[in-house]
């Protein structure tokens, strides 16, 4: 018999692992890598690709009769810098939206409290019915508000059989029409933004409140109100940024005053005039513009700090 010497044999530990084993190692080692590898990718791809392509266009040069010349410059932002018309519009499309959101917050303050504070047994179905509009296809709810503000329709037939009006109002081609659809539209996204930070309020809040002898009024001002603002705010930027974009609805109804969105003019610079040079850069100027509002808005409610602390006053 040949003796086996134990003292050459080669260690367990050093032996070379297997392929499955290094293969998991390198997995556990990189694994925030692995689950953001993904999502880094798709935002890259559909994200800030696509948006470096149109920057990159809106620097071209458009030859009429001949199309894009690729040769950088910045002519189409000096055109629109100089142009009345577009800065109008520019003007048009941020006022708008400013005016949309301010209204859809009023408007839809009262209706998400109602829903966050009710006790109803089926509060199920006020739920469906809040988000109902978004289960239609937006021209069809533009026709149906059409067929309500026409100078048949409805509204100027109670207006008119009422005495308010004379004679029918012409709505659709009206900036008051545009303004009402739009803030119809974007009311349900102002609800569903308030609703949470409404519930979350505690009751005993509510009742110690009422207790040190605050009534209603003060109450919400002093409780309700401050708590609630990081609902506003992101409702505020949500539809915001939506009526910046809008563009069925300024193109439908509103008349001329519906084609100074911004959105619409980037539609008929690339569509009708084929000038896609020109279009790019509203385009790019349009979002520039709406990210430094919602950025500078974000910024002052933060440093505000209102909504992270209620008023000194009312903890007194």
């Amino acid at each position: 018999m040949i003796a086996h010497d134990s003292t050459n044999r080669v260690p367990e530990s050093i032996l070379p692992s297997s392929l499955a084993d290094r293969f998991f190692e390198l997995v556990v080692r990189y694994r925030l890598a692995l689950l953001l590898a993904l999502p880094v990718l798709a935002l890259v791809s559909l994200l800030v690709v696509p948006l470096a392509i149109l920057f990159q266009y809106s620097l071209y040069t458009n030859v009429p009769g001949k199309g894009i010349i690729f040769v950088l410059t910045l002519d189409n932002y000096v055109h629109f810098f100089t142009d009345s018309y577009f800065l109008t519009g520019a003007f048009v499309t941020l006022g708008s939206a400013v005016v949309v959101t301010l209204i859809t917050l009023v408007v839809s303050y009262p209706v998400a409290y109602f829903y966050a504070r009710s006790r109803f047994r089926f509060k199920g179905l006020l739920l469906i019915m809040l988000l109902a509009p978004f289960y239609l296809n937006i021209i069809v709810r533009i026709y149906g508000w059409m067929i309500i503000l026409g100078r048949t329709g409805i509204l100027n037939n109670l207006l008119v059989g009422y005495g308010i009006l004379t004679k029918p109002y012409d709505f659709l081609e009206s900036y008051l029409g545009l303004i009402i659809i739009l803030v119809y539209v974007q009311s349900p996204i102002m609800v569903l933004s308030l609703t949470g930070p409404l519930q979350a309020i505690s009751e005993s809040l509510l009742e110690a409140a009422g207790v040190c002898g605050a009534r209603d009024l003060k109450v919400f001002k002093d409780v309700i109100l401050p708590l609630s603002i990081p609902g506003i705010l992101s409702g505020s930027v949500l539809v915001f940024a939506a009526t910046v974009a809008a563009f069925i609805v300024p193109l439908i109804v509103g008349g001329k005053i519906g084609f100074l969105f911004l959105s619409v003019m980037v539609y008929e610079q690339m569509n009708t005039i084929q000038n896609w040079a020109f279009g790019s850069a509203i385009a790019v100027i349009l979002l520039a513009a709406s990210v430094t509002l919602v950025t500078v808005y974000s910024s002052l409610v933060r440093r505000s700090k209102i909504g992270v602390v209620m008023s000194e006053k009312f903890i007194r």
